[in-house]
């Protein structure tokens, strides 16, 4: 399955450009051209990353990047900036942003990062799925319950204190 991104910036050229360059290494991107129009999207699609500009009309990235935080925490998001500070990058960062990129970028950086982003992702669901097998051992006729404290033989409970 595709990994859904949100490219929201309210400049048009920019937006496409990204488009392009997601499409290319085979996502699923929509666009928006403002916070506002992404925080409407995010009640209808859900994403796997949102990419968004730090300065634009209506919502800010800043304001966009709360909101996400607070309704969808699960949502990487990913700060692009052509006026950006130490300081706004660390506010992004403390807010709950993966990544702070400052335009003009190097394509290639960016993807770069975009990868890593769901490379990352990956090896979380990875360390969780493994943690989930790990917390229940069935062996033959014996079941471990690890997260319950729990030990079964043929289906019967086992009191081991």
């Amino acid at each position: 399955m595709k990994s859904k991104i949100l490219v929201v910036d309210d400049e048009e050229s920019i937006r496409e450009f990204l488009e392009i360059m997601l499409k290319k290494e085979g996502y699923e991107i929509t666009l928006a051209e403002d916070g506002q129009k992404a925080k409407d999207l995010l009640t209808k699609k859900s994403f796997d990353l949102i990419i968004s500009d730090l300065q634009m009309p209506h919502v800010t990235g800043i304001e966009l990047l709360k909101h996400v935080k607070d309704s969808y925490p699960d949502v990487v998001f990913m700060m692009i900036t052509a006026f950006g500070t130490t300081e706004t990058a660390v506010e992004a960062m403390k807010m709950g942003a993966y990544d702070y990129l400052t335009k003009p970028f190097s394509v290639r950086e960016f993807i770069a990062r975009v990868k890593a982003i769901f490379r990352r992702a990956e090896a979380m669901q990875n360390e969780t799925a493994t943690a989930e097998r790990a917390a229940h051992i069935i062996f033959g006729n014996v079941e471990i319950d690890r997260e319950r404290r729990k030990v079964q033989l043929k289906g019967k409970r086992l009191d081991l204190t």
